[in-house]
């Protein structure tokens, strides 16, 4: 199967990032200090935004940061170098912190969208060992294409994606990256291209001095919950207990427009009523590579600064630039990212079901087909434990225990609570000859195990009246939301099912036998509903009508094939036409 006409996913050649290492015993207390994200909650292999503030609370740096072993490692977008720089070496006094530069602004692969990491694998031939960098396992190396390179996996708004630093820092081999990739079906974008991306399914970089975090959207991104003691912190914290900062920087998506002409960085605009509105920051047509993307507004955008009075998304405006007096038309009001990309589960889903095919029709386990596909799936939503599951099943099946060694490590770290997770890990180790490793690891599924019975046991403990009274209220909301359901299409099956089942449970079956009569009416062959109606009619002391309904819903279930509630039903006949000695 070929996915390459259907990546969602974009790739740019990039200059100016910095990444920088940050070592010695005060670095994490130094940068837990400084910076307005908590270091202490960043886990191994897991990436975050982090800012820099001055004592006014308004942006000097901003960066992402990881953990690798003993090292923190920072990466500066373009512009953001030296404000790092100077951080360090003014504020590290006697704290013993050395910081080095890894790739000093060399040119670095930008990968972006839903589909990277399943982009990745099928362009560069990966083979499973590569499944925990590429599910959240990074910053790390990898061999792409022959060469080695720094994976740092990123989240950037609603944009998702992975930097590829090139162990040789030229434009040479980002380019070899780039057209590898290229050839695998990734839309490549120029410089103003990859900025509308950013833009509009991420967050503007805060470029411009004089902002305050909590005017911008990274403060979602690079603000820990509750950290505090750090430069500009009294500022925030104020800001966020007292008032709405004076400024947001929000999106206006034309609905109608007329002149673009004077629609430029810092122009005012007012409503059309004359009460001022807002500052414009960015003006931004989409490109046509752009165009395309499912579920994206591809009508112009206009980034703005929103005055206190503006600020709820989906408000409609009729605009007007303040200087000129021109009508610049109506808009709707949008918090970023603006644009939400394509999801990729549904895509996971039928590759998973494609693969589970093709593993159930390949008894001798020649086929490569099951295993490329699983991991495909997988890699597109690694959010799925059973996609892992199944791979290291298909893995094991075929004794590639080296291969199914990284999944299901993979597996464990991102589901630290599966108990299958554990038991597989420790039958891969098992037969690689690890057995210290598979003893923790079953260990580990045992306790999860007796932890999972304990709490079990403890919700057995709840006394039957409590439990019937819970039942009894959960059917009177299911009975209120069917009716409500039943007043705008009195036929709906499903509704007058569902009522019914509501009525059955709350022990008021002469209410119930109308609507399964009804639902009988509407769907002849509606099998289950023949089951319940005779059900209700036996207890509401109508044998007769029970007998007659389980006879007629046996055979239309019959009919239509569905076996389970015809037996079901000709054994209820049975049973009652026996006990009242031959009746019908």
């Amino acid at each position: 199967m070929s996915h390459a006409e259907s990546w969602n996913a974009w790739g740019h050649v990039a200059h100016g990032w910095t990444v920088f290492a940050l070592e010695g015993q005060d670095a994490q207390d130094w940068l837990q200090r400084q910076g307005t994200q908590d270091v202490r909650k960043l886990d191994k292999g897991s990436t975050c935004w982090n800012t820099f503030l001055n004592r006014r609370g308004e942006v000097e740096c901003l960066f992402l940061m990881a953990r690798a072993d003993d090292t923190l490692l920072t990466l500066t977008p373009p512009g953001f170098r030296n404000a790092f720089e100077d951080r360090v070496e003014r504020f590290v006094i006697l704290e013993e912190v050395v910081f080095r530069r890894l790739y000093d602004e060399a040119p670095v692969v930008i990968l972006a969208g839903s589909d990277v990491a399943a982009t990745l694998a099928s362009a560069f031939s990966l083979s499973p060992e590569a499944v925990p960098l590429l599910t959240g396992g990074g910053p790390g190396p990898i061999v792409l294409g022959g060469q080695e390179v720094l994976l740092w996996p990123f989240t950037w708004g609603g944009l998702s994606g992975f930097f590829l630093f090139p162990s040789e820092p030229d434009v040479r081999h980002a380019e070899q990256l780039l057209e590898l990739l290229t050839k695998s079906g990734v839309a490549m974008l120029s410089q103003e291209e990859w900025q509308v991306l950013t833009d509009l399914a991420g967050y503007p970089l805060p470029q411009d001095t004089g902002v305050l975090l909590p005017e911008t959207p990274w403060d979602l991104a690079a603000l820990g919950e509750n950290k505090g003691c750090y430069p500009g912190q009294e500022v925030v914290a104020r800001l966020r207990a007292y008032g709405a900062v004076r400024r947001r920087l929000m999106a206006l998506r034309w609905l109608e427009i007329c002149d673009t002409s004077v629609i430029g960085p810092g122009a005012r605009l007012r409503l059309e009523g004359g009460a001022p509105a807002g500052r414009i920051f960015r003006h931004i047509h989409i490109p046509e590579v752009l165009k395309p993307l499912s579920g994206m507004v591809s009508t112009p955008v206009t980034l703005c600064w929103m005055d206190k009075s503006c600020r709820e998304p989906g408000m409609r405006l009729k605009v007007e630039e303040i200087s000129t007096g021109s009508a610049l038309g109506e808009a709707e009001l949008a918090d970023l990212p603006v644009w939400t990309l394509p999801d990729a589960r549904k895509n996971a889903e039928t590759a998973a079901e494609q693969a589970r095919r093709w593993f159930e029709e390949d008894p001798e386990d020649i086929d490569p087909r099951p295993v490329k596909e699983m991991m495909h799936a997988l890699l597109l939503n690694p959010d799925r434990s059973e996609y892992y599951e199944t791979l290291t099943v298909m893995l094991i099946r075929r004794k590639r225990y080296t291969d199914a060694l990284p999944v299901a490590r993979a597996w464990v770290h991102r589901f630290p609570n599966e108990i299958m997770a554990h038991s597989n890990l420790s039958l891969v180790l098992a037969n690689l000859g690890l057995i210290r490793e598979a003893e923790a690891a079953k260990e580990t599924a045992r306790r999860l195990e007796t932890e999972r019975d304990l709490a079990r046991h403890r919700e057995a403990t709840v006394t039957e009246e409590e439990f019937r009274r819970r039942a009894r209220a959960e059917a009177e909301e299911r009975a209120a939301l069917f009716r409500e359901a039943l007043e705008y299409d009195p036929d709906d099956t499903v509704a007058l099912m569902g009522l019914g089942v509501a009525l059955q449970t709350l022990d008021r079956p002469e209410e119930a036998i109308p609507c399964f009569r009804r639902a009988v009416e509407i769907d002849p062959g509606y099998s289950v509903a023949w089951l319940r109606l005779g059900e209700c009619l036996e207890v509401a002391g109508d044998l007769n009508g029970a007998l007659e309904a389980w006879r007629e819903g046996a055979r239309v279930a019959r009919q239509r094939g569905d076996m389970m509630p015809a037996r079901a039903m000709e054994a209820r006949a049975r049973a009652l036409s026996t006990s009242a000695g031959g009746t019908g």
